[in-house]
Formats: structure tokens, C-alpha cells, sequence
């Protein structure tokens, strides 16, 4: 896949659950909720954080990606990117991996817009740049 590293990294740390969920600061009893900081309304998990939390939906509906998540909302995050990495192009695929990411590290800075816009640009300034250079 032609991802940037940094993206790279961001999927393997969900496929081996160490991405820094709240639920996990809470077992942990380093955070005194288990509640999402954004919305307050569910306890932050992969799955909430990425795909339903009301600011990552707004992105998936700000996305052209062909996909509905509101048909997954009980499947473990694993199974939403295997199904998805089987139904979609690769492309697609990368560019959803890529809005993942960009969900994940732009929750609290930055609008549903600027994320949702800002996914694609990265990802097409790294694949020309990774061309140019091959």
C-alpha cells in the first residue's frame, strides 16, 4: 500500500489495540472517565473514536468514499477495516485509512471539514512526491 509512514505506523498500533483510547486510560485508572472528550456521550473506544463519535461521522458523511458505516456499528473495528479493505479499490482504501488517521489526530484541533478535506490533499502530496522520486 502507498501510505505515508506515519499512517503506516497509526495502523499497526489499532491492529495491535495500542492506540491511546480513554476506555484504556480508565482501566488503567489514569483517566477518572471513560467518556469521549468530544461528544461526552460514549465511552471512547477505537470504534467510537474513528468511525461514531458525532465529529468523526461528520467526516465519513464530509467523505466521497463509497462506504456506510452506520451498517457496522456493532462490528469490532478489525472486522470494519478487513471488510472494508475487501469491498472498496485499494486506492479507496488507502484514502480511508488516511481519513482514519486524520480523524484520529485531528479530533480536537480541527473542524469535520478541514479534516475531511485535508485526508485527500495529504495523501495525493505523498504519492506524488513518492512517484517523483522512484
Amino acid at each position: 500500500m502507498n501510505l505515508p509512514p506515519k499512517v503506516r505506523i497509526f495502523v499497526w498500533k489499532i491492529f495491535h489495540k495500542s492506540l491511546p483510547v480513554v476506555v484504556e486510560f480508565y482501566r488503567r485508572h489514569i483517566a477518572t472517565s471513560p467518556y469521549c472528550f468530544i461528544c461526552n456521550s460514549c465511552e471512547e473506544t477505537i470504534n467510537h473514536a474513528l468511525f461514531f463519535c458525532p465529529r468523526a461521522k461528520a467526516v465519513w458523511h464530509l467523505s466521497k468514499l463509497p462506504i456506510n458505516l452506520s451498517r457496522t456499528d456493532q462490528s469490532p473495528y478489525e472486522d470494519i477495516l478487513l471488510q472494508l479493505s475487501a469491498t472498496i479499490s485499494t486506492s479507496e482504501f488507502e484514502l480511508f485509512l488516511v481519513y482514519c488517521w486524520s480523524i484520529w489526530h485531528g479530533n480536537t484541533v480541527k473542524t469535520p471539514a478541514d479534516v475531511a478535506s485535508y485526508a485527500p490533499s495529504f495523501l495525493k502530496e505523498f504519492q506524488a512526491a513518492r512517484a517523483k522520486h522512484q
